[in-house]
Order: C-alpha cells, then sequence, then structure tokens
C-alpha cells in the first residue's frame, strides 16, 4: 500500500500542496491497472534475488514499476501527464523486453495492461485538454 506523502508537500507559505488535476487522474488510472489480472506484477520493484533473476539489472538498465510511480505522483515529481505515461511504458516496456516470450504471463499482463493504460491515457489526456481550454 502506498501511503501519501501530503504533509511533506508544502507551497512556499508552508501549507500542504495540492496535487495538480493531472496528478488525480492518473493515481485513479494506476489504481484501476493495478487491480487488473497481473497487475500485482507491476506493483512494486523486481527484487532480482528474491525472484532468481540476477541478469535483470545487466538486460533492464532503467527499471521502473507502477509503485514508484505512483509514489512520485503523490511527491508531486511530475511535471506532466506525458511525464507519468512515460514511466507507466517504462515499465510494461521493461518486463517485455524480459519476459521476451510472448506467452509468458508476465509479458501477457504487461502487453494487456499497456493497451489498456493507453486506451484510458489518451481519454484523460483528451478530458485534460478540454477542461484547460475551458
Amino acid at each position: 500500500r502506498v501511503r501519501r506523502q501530503s504533509s511533506a508537500l508544502t507551497d512556499y507559505d508552508g501549507r500542504p500542496a495540492r496535487l495538480p488535476e493531472f496528478a488525480k487522474h492518473l493515481l485513479g488510472l494506476l489504481r484501476h491497472v493495478l487491480k487488473q489480472p497481473g497487475g500485482h506484477y507491476f506493483r512494486y520493484p523486481v527484487d532480482p534475488v528474491k525472484l532468481g533473476v540476477p541478469d535483470y539489472p545487466s538486460i533492464i538498465t532503467h527499471p521502473m514499476d507502477l509503485g514508484t510511480v505512483m509514489k512520485r505522483l503523490e511527491g508531486n515529481e511530475y511535471a506532466s501527464a506525458e511525464d507519468v505515461a512515460s514511466d507507466v511504458r517504462l515499465t510494461f516496456n521493461n518486463a517485455m523486453v524480459y519476459n521476451h516470450v510472448r506467452t509468458n504471463p508476465v509479458h501477457q499482463a504487461a502487453r494487456d495492461l499497456n493497451d489498456l493504460f493507453e486506451r484510458r491515457f489518451r481519454h484523460l489526456s483528451q478530458q485534460l485538454v478540454r477542461s484547460a481550454a475551458g
């Protein structure tokens, strides 16, 4: 479970900082993605020792997971929705690269969840643009 870090976030006047709209919406989307079948594969960073994959760090040079993305979102560490999407895509791409056999359950989950994320993200991006324009 990801803990809220809002008490650590402060505006220039010392009041708690508010998350941008894109961050709120993307947190909801990521929670939805993690609830899907196979979502559990992407909740935490890969532990090469625990999982018995000692070659993982030599193959995946920029590891990412959805739990880390959510912590960064909650910490107000992303400048834009596209920056968040980039890390989400990295998460799923890493899984498909390392688990390169298309029938591998992790590869399949990464592909399916990436498709789900992209569909929902495209819709969310359009909503955010409309709300910013009007």
